[in-house]
Order: structure tokens, then C-alpha cells, then sequence
């Protein structure tokens, strides 16, 4: 606001045709509390839009692979690190990189706490998060660690990555600076879209409660900003299973017709009973007034038939429905 309003800006000389779109949200409360401070008599911000909106338009999957080749141009393992952090652990830059500090590696449980500024107004689980030290990122971590030996040459207090606190250093501008030079074409929102190709990478591979704590946000918020579709997923969709195999395939002929029944190993002895009943050696079966099977002789199927008869026709129907011959 100070530099799109100048430092000499007075509060009340804001009016409501100064009002711009973006950053509406904040600057909304910047004059509520100059209005609670008694500064200024008028938000020249209600009434705008303030809710931040997703832009599928600007999203765009960076691979791995890609990274890879910019982890290649890095002049350094410090910016190796920060770019294999940013995409594989999907954490906010800058700011959840500029707290962070050795402290906070648990190299024997593969563990990092990531601390989160943008949302520990929330308290309690919104302060900080827990994410996995993820398998392919441990070499660049490694690598690092050997280079300033925290605990020893440098303090477990001190920052991991020191140019990202540093003033001088543009980190966007860097890191546009590499990506030119792996041979590759910036991609609008450059970390934030390594966030969201992370995410939608995990979902392909873990459950969405556990992503989500990793990330720190709701599922709600993972699918509406980070979640991304990607066209070769459809295709992919179309080569492989979707589901699990049956265990009961039940193949129906004519609407009047039998059926063929499989069920396993319960399929010999159904197929017998069916063999049994095709060539009348039960005779013609049908439903007594109290629900038990009886033959034409006039005695009731045994136990094992009564199962056999249960599974072939699990929803019995009235006696007045049921015609002819038990054949299913």
C-alpha cells in the first residue's frame, strides 16, 4: 500500500475511487483498525470484493524431472536445497523458509517442522506442521548438512537457508535466472506452482487427511487452489483396471432364462446342485407357508440345501410368486 499510495499518504485522503481489486482483503483491515484507532472516520474498502479466487488458467504441472535440470544450473547446494525443498515439500515461499532452522531436522525419524506465518493466527495446529523428509530430497539435505555442519561449524539455531533471508537476493528473480538456464520456460506463479504440483503428485499416492496435514490446509482448499488436472491422467485412465476384480461374476441371459451363478470354490457345488435340479433328481421344489423349502415328496431341504438354495436366491419371494421349478 505504501508504494502504490506513497509514504506521505494520509489515511483520510483514501477515498473509495482509490480502491484497487488486489490485496483488497488486507487493506480492508488496515482501515477497520486505523477506524478502531480513530486515524480515519471511513473504509474506503467495504463493500469490495475480498475473497481470493483460484486461477486454473495459471496453473501448469512442473515434473520433477524439469526440477532436476534446474537443481543442475543451482550455483550452489543452498539453492540446490531450497529448490528440491520448495518442490518436494510443497512448502510456502518465502515464508515458511525464512524461520527455519537445523533445529527443526529430525534426520532420524525423517521428520521437519515447517513453521507456518501465514497461518498461526489460527494457533494451535495452524502454527506449525510436520512433513516427511521425503526420499528424494535427503541427498540435497545431505549435501548441505555436510557443507556447514550444523551442531559443529554452524548452530542447530541458525537459518538453513540463509539467502532467503537475506535482503540483496531476489529470490524469484534467481530462480527465473536458473530455469532460463536448464533450458525451460518460466512458469507463471513459479513456487507456488511447485506447491501445487507436489500435491497433486502425493494424491496420486497417499490419502488426502494425511496430505493435507503435510501441507497444512484443508482438503477443501487442496482441491479448489493446489489440486491439478492433468490431461495425460485422462488417457492414463483409459489403458489400465479401475477396479478390483469380482469375486461373484453373475451372468444374466434372457429376462425368463437361468442364470449362470460363479462363485469361486462354492462354484463346483452349486454348479452340482444346478446339475442335480436340471436332471430332476430332487423333483420340483417349492416355498412352504412358513418359509421353508420343501420338495415335491413332501419333505424339507436339508441344512446344506437350505444354504445352497439361500445363496442362489438370497431375496425370497412370496410363495405366490415364485413358479415353477427351483432352477436359481
Amino acid at each position: 500500500m505504501i508504494e502504490f499510495f506513497g509514504e506521505d499518504r494520509e489515511l483520510a485522503s483514501v477515498t473509495p475511487r482509490d480502491a484497487v481489486r488486489r490485496r483488497t482483503g488486507t487493506a480492508s483491515q488496515i482501515f477497520k483498525t486505523a477506524i478502531r484507532w480513530k486515524l480515519t472516520s471511513e473504509n474506503p474498502f467495504d463493500g469490495l470484493a475480498k475473497t481470493v479466487r483460484e486461477n486454473r488458467e495459471r496453473q501448469k504441472f512442473i515434473s520433477w524431472q524439469d526440477i532436476v535440470k534446474v537443481i543442475a544450473c543451482a550455483p550452489n547446494s543452498e539453492w540446490a536445497a531450497i529448490i528440491a525443498f520448495a518442490r518436494l515439500t510443497g512448502a510456502r515461499v518465502p515464508s515458511e523458509l525464512h524461520g527455519l532452522t537445523w533445529e527443526d531436522f529430525d534426520f532420524n525419524k525423517g521428520e521437519i517442522k515447517i513453521k507456518s506465518p501465514k497461518t498461526k493466527h489460527h494457533g494451535g495446529v495452524h502454527t506449525s506442521r510436520t512433513c516427511p523428509m521425503f526420499q528424494e530430497h535427503q541427498p540435497y539435505l545431505e549435501s548441505l548438512s555436510d557443507s556447514v555442519q550444523p551442531g559443529t561449524k554452524t548452530a542447530m539455531t541458525s537459518p538453513v537457508f540463509p539467502i532467503v533471508c537475506s535482503p540483496r537476493i531476489n529470490l524469484g528473480t534467481a530462480f527465473t535466472r536458473m530455469i532460463k538456464a536448464a533450458g525451460l520456460i518460466p512458469w507463471p506463479k513459479l513456487f507456488m506452482n511447485l506447491r501445487s504440483s507436489r500435491e497433486t503428485e502425493l494424491f496420486k499416492k497417499f490419502a488426502a487427511a494425511d496430505i493435507c496435514s503435510w501441507f497444512g490446509h484443508s482438503p477443501a482448499v487442496a482441491a479448489r487452489f493446489y489440486g491439478q488436472s492433468r490431461p495425460e491422467e485422462t488417457l492414463r485412465a483409459t489403458k489400465i483396471p479401475t477396479v478390483e476384480e469380482a469375486e461373484i461374476t453373475i451372468t444374466v441371459g434372457a429376462p425368463a432364462g437361468a442364470q449362470d451363478v460363479k462363485m469361486g470354490a462354492k462354484a463346483g457345488a452349486l454348479n452340482a446342485y444346478q446339475e442335480d435340479s436340471n436332471n430332476h433328481q430332487r423333483g420340483t421344489e417349492h416355498q412352504g407357508k412358513d418359509g421353508v423349502l420343501i420338495g415335491t415328496d413332501g419333505a424339507s431341504i436339508g441344512a446344506e440345501g437350505m444354504h445352497q438354495w439361500t445363496i442362489l436366491d438370497s431375496n425370497q419371494r412370496p410363495p405366490r410368486c415364485q413358479r415353477g421349478a427351483l432352477t436359481n
